[in-house]
């Protein structure tokens, strides 16, 4: 299964922290804040630019946006990321590989 890259968005909503809580008989809507305690480690956001850097560095470490080659295109690749399906030959100085 190849790569397929996606572009990440960032959720925007008129309410993020609402919440609606029905406890069988009543059904109410409530506002709720954070309150995660201590911080130990602050720890990377979870953020659409994030991601898309993520997905952008996973494309190009494998070799295109789709994560396939074409016969014939000649590309520089780790041998970490060749395929046990895929036929591969190298030049002489085996710097460059081509999908056979």
């Amino acid at each position: 299964m190849a790569f397929v890259q996606k572009t990440w968005k960032n959720r925007i909503s008129q309410y993020p922290n609402r919440r609606t809580i029905n406890d069988g008989n009543v059904t109410k809507v409530v506002t709720v804040g954070r309150d995660e305690g201590t911080v130990t480690e602050a720890g990377d956001a979870f953020s659409a630019a994030n991601m898309n850097d993520l997905e952008s560095r996973i494309a190009t470490a494998i070799g295109g946006t789709q994560g396939s080659l074409t016969a014939g295109e000649n590309i520089d690749i780790t041998a970490d990321v060749i395929s046990v399906t895929d036929v591969m030959t190298a030049n002489d100085a085996h710097t460059l590989w081509n999908n056979a």
